[in-house]
């Protein structure tokens, strides 16, 4: 018997595994040439929530008097749940009112999920013009502070942390790597747009 074989394997200390079971395979071979091998699994698994990474308008539809946008895409960092993705449930479109009036919950159309791309596509029922002001969210109260919109369309998109991963996951909304959390976000475009934050301070985009 040889008491130093040299030992070798396919994979190389602290080489990274990707998520899942990775067959490594260890061979001792001694100094007359006789060899023997053996193998393990490496199992990891993804336990961190995904994470919503950016926000932008959908498709926008100019006609000559005015100008309207289809909805809103949320871009996240990994493989969503295709049914929680496409559930209309999980989000919400609102328009804060005009003239002291009440906000407003949309209509949904669809919601869709473009594996290739990691993006989720919220579809009014109806189209939503540029000078209005539209909100995304569940919370109604996140609104009530804003103030007026002029030639611009703002959105406060929240997506709820009931989506998930291909691996079971929560949405981390707040992205501090502990999943369960809503992501909210503001996303605007136009030309002016004034609020009152959470802290009552006036905000002028």
């Amino acid at each position: 018997a040889d008491p130093s074989p040299v030992l070798s394997c396919d994979h190389t200390s602290g080489q990274m595994f990707p998520y899942g079971t990775t067959v490594v395979t260890c061979t001792a071979r001694d100094h007359a040439g006789n060899s023997s091998s053996d193998e393990f699994f490496v199992t990891v698994q993804d336990s961190t929530g995904p994470v919503i990474e950016g926000v932008t308008l959908a498709t926008m539809r100019r006609t000559a008097r005015s100008q309207h946008v289809t909805g809103v895409r949320l871009i996240t960092n990994e493989d969503m749940d295709l049914a929680k993705a496409r559930n209309l449930s999980n989000y919400s479109i609102v328009t804060p009112g005009a003239n002291g009036q009440p906000p407003h919950t949309l209509a949904l159309q669809s919601a869709d999920y473009d594996a290739a791309t990691r993006t989720i596509t919220i579809t009014a029922a109806r189209p939503i013009r540029l000078n209005s002001c539209a909100s995304v969210s569940e919370s109604l109260a996140l609104f009530r502070r804003f103030q007026t919109c002029e030639h611009s369309a703002s959105y406060l998109v929240q997506a709820k942390s009931a989506l998930t991963d291909i691996a079971g996951n929560h949405l981390d909304g707040n992205a501090d790597g502990i999943a369960g959390d809503d992501y909210v976000g503001r996303l605007g475009i136009g030309t002016k747009l004034r609020y009152r934050d959470l802290g009552q301070d006036r905000v002028t985009l």
